[in-house]
């Protein structure tokens, strides 16, 4: 991920109307409404002051959450009611001391956290993850961890598994790189666990990126500097929600030369994508297997980078719950929501010869899959959780980008000049000769890539006739035909059909591994339940002996005493 907290939320409810929460240029925040369709409603206002940072999140009744930072200190927590807004102020913040920043709300199922970064001005090297969460009962606040995140303070990530624990990953500096820690808070006993640095301690690592799939595997993937070129490094950790599960060894998405930085995760049906940054463009590289193996795609679309931002995401739609999983996006927002590598809006082609919305660019090194040379940590070398310091809530000072505009078309993009389409739009005829001149350029282009497709079957098609006239030649010669290669290409379908049978059967264990380790879950929860209840129950009986030792003791007392008198 960048080096900064998007200030924009983007949220969908269940009846598939979008929020989508910014800054203006006043540091006031604004959301604007879509319709099912993506066209845009209204633009409305949540709070009328100024804030310095704010998140915004969903929760399972289709109400909107949104925390943010005043400019006088105060942190606020909103909750749309009835379409109006309610706030109250949860903590009075010390400006004067501390910089907050990286403020992200959560809300799942009956529990809302609050995650932020806390820095004492006096000693900015040093700083810390404060957790705030609370549900109808019980109100929690602490520090999760005090440490040195080096000269450039990075977002922490975070996300929620199956059975509500939080997983944390965040940069820290670590003897003399940065190095990726990670840390669980545990749902049942309410803490969390100690620091554990998942990166290779020779090298330096930077934007980490966490995302947790419907199977409740763990996919983390970063950005290690080689040769002063970016390159995507990644981990797995398969079903979180059992306490014996194991990381994977890292392994290396990309070439040395290639420079991808900032990945961004998400999934899409059973498919896990990455997307990275290369210069003005987010290229995609694919996991058909939950991230045991990754693919780059045979054509390689760029997406143009101009004008998008980095959006936080949350959905309640029906249609994306059982399909889509993404905490964040590259998207561009204006009067309507385009998002760059994934279908999550509808978006219809600009004219009859364009279906998506992408920028064909030239194809790069294909990515390789290979492990590091340099060994994996062992736990020895693991990073020593520092003791907590103040517990306050912490978040982000930091300006909000400008409100950005539509991406101008690429030159390499064959698409219809805006201004042509805004002078169509408000019947203004045209010149006979710009039309012209304009449907000549897409007849030209169109043309041109026919050609290569009619070339390419063609060159196809010729290779198949010389081996057709081949074996004829050698029947006419009554000689057997051996094909070597089409030997090979049975004997490579043959094992492509055995290995889809075997993709398919651990599939299916895993599913049946998930269920089982589900119920796993719901027992551990009733073993705590029987365990909490049989504490009550053994106090009580303490309690009772004692009462019944008290009475025996006083009862033998009186008889004694009668005893004597008669005597």
């Amino acid at each position: 991920m960048q080096a900064y907290t998007p200030q924009s939320c983007l949220i969908k409810n269940a009846k598939n109307i979008s929020f989508f929460f910014y800054l203006d240029k006043h540091k006031l925040i604004n959301y604007k409404i879509f319709s099912p369709d993506n066209t845009l409603i209204s633009n409305e206002e949540a709070y009328p002051q100024p804030v310095i940072d704010f998140s915004a999140t969903i929760d399972n009744k289709d109400q909107l959450h949104l925390i943010c930072i005043t400019k006088e200190g105060s942190l606020l927590y909103l909750v749309n009611i009835l379409g109006k807004w309610e706030h109250k102020q949860l903590a009075k913040l010390d400006f004067k001391s501390n910089t907050y920043r990286h403020l992200t709300l959560l809300h799942r199922r009956d529990y809302t956290h609050v995650f932020c970064n806390k820095t004492n001005l006096l000693s900015p090297m040093i700083t810390s993850i404060e957790h705030m969460y609370w549900n109808e009962k019980t109100f929690n606040k602490g520090t999760i961890i005090t440490y040195m995140p080096g000269k450039f303070l990075a977002p922490f990530q975070v996300d929620m598994d199956s059975i509500n624990n939080v997983h944390l990953i965040y940069k820290v500096m670590h003897r003399n790189n940065h190095q990726l820690s990670y840390c669980k808070f545990n749902v049942f006993n309410k803490k969390w666990s100690t620091g554990e640095i998942v990166t290779n301690l020779q090298e330096d690592n930077n934007h980490p990126f966490l995302l947790i799939d419907r199977k409740d595997n763990m996919h983390v993937a970063w950005c290690t500097i080689i040769d002063n070129n970016f390159t995507l490094k990644y981990r797995r950790k398969s079903s979180i929600i059992n306490q014996k599960a194991r990381w994977s060894p890292i392994v290396q998405l990309s070439n040395k030369n290639a420079n991808y930085f900032s990945p961004l995760l998400l999934q899409e049906g059973n498919t896990i994508k990455l997307l990275s940054r290369q210069n003005d463009n987010i290229n995609e590289i694919n996991s058909a297997d939950y991230g045991l193996s990754w693919t780059p795609l045979n054509t390689v679309k760029g997406f143009s980078l101009e004008n998008a931002e980095l959006i936080r995401y949350s959905s309640n739609a029906t249609n994306e719950r059982s399909y889509y999983i993404s905490s964040f996006i590259y998207g561009i927002v204006e009067d309507g929501i385009n998002i760059l590598g994934s279908r999550l809006y509808y978006q219809p082609p600009k004219n009859p010869m364009e279906g998506y919305n992408e920028t064909i660019v030239q194809p790069t090194a294909t990515p390789r899959l290979e492990s590091p040379n340099i060994p994996l940590n062992t736990e020895d070398q693991q990073e020593e959780s520092m003791k907590p310091v103040e517990q306050e809530i912490n978040d982000l000072i930091e300006e909000a980008p400008d409100e950005e505009v539509q991406a101008d078309p690429d030159e390499a993009s064959i698409e219809i000049d805006e201004d042509i389409k805004s002078e169509e739009a408000l019947q203004v005829p045209l010149k006979n000769e710009d039309k012209a001149q304009e449907e000549h350029i897409l007849i030209d282009a169109n043309l041109k890539s026919m050609i290569q497709e009619v070339q390419g079957y063609v060159n196809k098609m010729m290779t198949e006739i010389e081996k057709l006239e081949a074996n004829q030649r050698a029947m006419e010669d009554d000689q057997p035909v051996v094909n070597s290669q089409l030997t090979t290409e049975l004997v490579s379908e043959e094992l492509h059909t055995q290995l889809r049978e075997l993709n398919s059967n651990l599939i299916k264990l895993e599913d049946e591994q998930l269920k089982l380790e589900c119920q796993l879950g719901e027992f551990h929860k009733k073993i705590y339940n029987i365990e909490d209840r049989l504490i009550a129950y053994k106090k009580q009986f303490m309690e009772l002996e004692e009462k019944t030792y008290q009475s025996l003791h006083s009862s033998s007392s009186i008889v004694n005493r009668v005893i004597s008198f008669f005597k």
